[in-house]
């Protein structure tokens, strides 16, 4: 008892029944070593038991609730979790600065703080503080991947009745839709096999044009980069495009891990976005799917998607499609204002590309594909001539020498599928193929083959 009564701290005078507590306290109170507080997320979310995105100065949910967030400190005042050296987020906005010039893709990749030589195996088998490596606007790793879009829970919230998307199979249905009748012959096996090599081969060049920064992918309008702002789903993207580009061998799985975390914030949050930010991550789920598709640089072969990940992302694209594909002044024939142009051909240009990347991997899996048909009355790719133009002067007069010569409505999706055979085409499609541009080419090419998934009797790499 004597001895219990001497254990004492001098500062605090608070008594101890151990001498090893008593230092470790000392350590603390005395020497002024404060113990760093484990606590990451927010007081709100953790108040909550919800899962705080760790986003800084606000997390998302506290943003969409309006509500003040607050994260805990040291007792020095000193805010604890991963710093803020990432993506830059000012205050609630979702849009990022870039610089401008001719460094207006120059983003700094995730990766940047690893050197180019380093060699480090799989994250499961690495003692690596992942956190220190990426920026808070991504999350905060944890020891096991959990599954993205944990958020989503009602799925039949949405409304599907509207005429784009009433041949889609709506998230709540299992099956997919069986898009072909019968065994294709051997020559339409031939023909798939080249579209979906074709398709793979000429878009996972879209990652790899964001990572160098001298070109933009096809779906990427240089418009949306040219004011120094771009929504923080297409800033993340270059920067994970980067990551994934330049990825050290072994570090795969940190670029994929960190994808999905990025796709799982966008399906959380998509709802919320408004117009510029909804295309923005349509466009960055179309180069986020190629990630996974290929997730190494050395890989030959094409990954297997998680199948509540395919079904999440036909969930975002129902919405995205019922909030509208085309613009009046397209019906009316009008020339419409140069920003609205964009921002709708930017939409559907990455819709386009998604589903034509998704046909393929279903195609090359011999699995079951979903109808195009929902794309059949949206207009087809715009001209190159209209999409390259570089002053709003210069697209107006490009546009209404483009109204003047066209005789009818736009040229719509749904007619490159009723394309005779031949080397003739009647003249509204061939005044299409006159003005079309790469990407619309990668489609065209590819459209008859649309029409029935193949069933691949072997691997669709054989010649």
């Amino acid at each position: 008892m004597k001895d219990a009564e001497g254990l004492e701290c001098v500062k605090c005078k608070f008594k101890f029944t151990q001498r090893s507590s008593l230092v470790r306290h000392t350590r603390k109170c005395v020497d002024g070593q404060f113990q760093s507080i484990r606590q990451k997320a927010c007081r709100e979310c953790s108040a909550a038991k919800t899962r705080c995105d760790l986003r800084r100065p606000t997390c998302s949910r506290c943003s969409l609730r309006s509500t003040i967030c607050r994260y805990p400190t040291s007792p020095r005042g000193l805010e604890t979790g991963v710093g803020n050296h990432g993506l830059p987020q000012e205050g609630n906005q979702r849009y990022s600065n870039l610089p401008q010039g001719n460094a207006t893709f120059e983003l700094e990749p995730l990766g940047a703080g690893l050197s180019p030589d380093a060699e480090f195996s799989a994250p499961e088998n690495q003692g690596l503080d992942l956190n220190s490596l990426l920026p808070p606007d991504l999350g905060v790793l944890d020891n096991e991947l959990t599954y993205p879009f944990g958020g989503i829970n009602d799925l039949d919230t949405l409304d599907y009745n509207y005429a784009l998307i009433k041949n889609m199979p709506g998230p709540s249905r299992d099956e997919p839709i069986q898009i072909w009748d019968s065994a294709p012959s051997s020559s339409a096996l031939g023909a798939a096999r080249h579209s979906v090599q074709f398709i793979l081969r000429v878009s996972l060049t879209w990652p790899r044009m964001m990572a160098k920064g001298t070109q933009l992918p096809p779906i990427i309008h240089p418009r949306q980069l040219s004011n120094g702002n771009i929504p923080l789903p297409l800033a993340n993207c270059f920067s994970l495009a980067k990551m994934w580009d330049g990825q050290c061998r072994g570090g795969a799985g940190i670029v994929e891990q960190t994808v999905r975390r990025e796709v799982q914030e966008i399906a959380s949050l998509f709802r919320s976005f408004d117009e510029g930010e909804l295309i923005a991550a349509v466009q960055a789920l179309t180069i986020y799917t190629l990630i996974l598709l290929f997730p190494r640089n050395e890989q030959m072969t094409v990954s297997l998607l998680d199948d509540k990940l395919v079904k999440h992302l036909k969930t975002i694209m129902h919405y995205v499609l019922s909030t509208g594909m085309v613009i009046e002044e397209e019906i009316n024939r009008t020339r419409p204002l140069w920003d609205c142009w964009i921002s709708v051909t930017c939409k559907r240009r990455a819709v386009l590309g998604l589903y034509s990347i998704y046909w393929a991997y279903s195609a090359y899996h011999g699995m079951q594909g979903f109808d195009c048909s929902e794309l059949n009355h949206i207009p087809a790719p715009a001209p190159k001539y209209l999409w390259q133009a570089t002053t709003k002067e210069q697209w107006e007069s490009l546009y209404n020498r483009w109204l003047a010569q066209w005789d009818g409505p736009y040229y719509r999706q749904g007619e490159l599928f009723t394309i005779t055979p031949g080397v003739r085409m009647d003249k509204r499609a061939e005044l299409w193929f006159e003005e079309v541009d790469e990407f619309g080419m990668l489609f065209a090419t590819s459209i008859k083959t649309f029409e029935r998934g193949p069933e691949f009797t072997g691997s669709p790499d054989d010649p």
